[in-house]
């Protein structure tokens, strides 16, 4: 229907709906950003799935994450994304365990 058309519709018998806006989505994305502690929940959620799993945008949270760290910072971003693309999330219950020897993999 032309705007024209549309305007001569008898609407009167339609419920109204909420509608979301694009500029809604936006600011739930900015606060998902800015809160740190949602940040950190989408990360574990990232590295709790198994890596065969992970999508694109998964690996993107991974690497805005792993910006932070300083013990990426000498990385290239192709090492980087490749070991977002396969590290896991694990809990070590006591400080000085070896997670990873030295050549394991």
């Amino acid at each position: 229907a032309t705007e024209s058309e549309a305007g001569d519709m008898d609407l009167s018998g339609l419920p109204e709906t909420a509608v979301d806006s694009e500029d809604d989505d936006d600011e739930e994305d900015i606060e998902r950003a800015s809160d740190p502690l949602m940040s950190r929940d989408i990360v574990r959620d990232c590295l709790e799935k198994d890596p065969i799993d992970r999508t694109d945008d998964d690996i993107e949270q991974l690497l805005e994450f792993m910006h932070q760290l300083p013990a990426f910072a000498n990385m290239t971003m192709s090492v980087r994304r490749e070991l977002c693309a396969v590290m896991v999330f694990a809990v070590v219950e006591r400080a000085g365990t070896i997670v990873l020897n030295d050549g394991e993999e």
